[in-house]
């Protein structure tokens, strides 16, 4: 995940560095495509919130966590990427 020295990477750059290291080094792409689509029924509405039921509430809190982080991550890009923030 390196970027010239002095400069941000878009949330876009981010996130592409991030799923390639995973589908690099981790994870099948199989793996990722349904982890993927799991995210955008979720975002998308198609699934309400109260279906997802997680069976390690241990695993559940440190994929919060991770989610969190992320997101906390992202809000330090400079450049927005296409939503320009």
């Amino acid at each position: 995940m390196a970027a010239p020295r002095g400069s941000l990477m878009t949330k876009e750059e981010v996130l592409q560095s991030l799923f390639y290291d995973l589908l690099r080094d981790a994870a099948p792409a199989g793996y990722i495509e349904h982890a993927m689509r799991e995210l955008e029924t979720l975002c998308h509405g198609r699934l309400p919130p109260d279906k997802v039921e997680y069976s390690n509430k241990h695993l559940a809190g440190y994929a919060l966590e991770l989610g969190q982080r992320t997101l906390k991550a992202l809000e330090h890009s400079s450049k927005g990427g296409d939503d320009g923030g």
